[in-house]
């Protein structure tokens, strides 16, 4: 399974920001416990996703190595690659976060929970 991004453009560039940061966890195996902050913040104000903000974060996942992060984050490492996410959410017509698609059908909206969002993507794999 592999995440794809979807910035909103009314919340660019931290929508942005967001998604490149939440790659640079990734890369240490800790896309999901970051991934559940940056929700946890979402819709608290502008700045919530500025990049000082997303560093900070950082530091309340355990076993991240924030230097390791911060360097990925300062390195804009998954700038073309968020952008091509958005790029072809848009191709698919992608309107919303989070929009789950499992080889290339859209699931109904509105999964709450990440088990049941596993849970849906194995019933569709079966």
């Amino acid at each position: 399974m592999r995440i794809r991004h979807f910035p909103l453009d009314n919340f660019a560039p931290e929508s942005t920001w967001a998604a490149e940061a939440s790659e640079c966890a990734a890369e240490q195996n800790l896309f999901w416990p970051y991934h559940d902050i940056l929700f946890q913040k979402s819709g608290t104000g502008a700045g919530v996703f500025a990049r000082d903000r997303l560093k900070a974060y950082a530091r309340d996942v355990p076993g991240l190595d924030t230097a390791q992060f911060d360097g990925c984050v300062d390195s804009g490492k998954y700038v073309a690659r968020v952008q091509e996410d958005r790029d072809e959410g848009r191709r698919l017509g992608v309107n919303a976060t989070p929009s789950v698609y499992v080889d290339n059908e859209a699931l109904p909206p509105g999964i709450p929970t990440r088990e049941a969002l596993f849970g849906k993507i194995q019933e569709r794999l079966r």
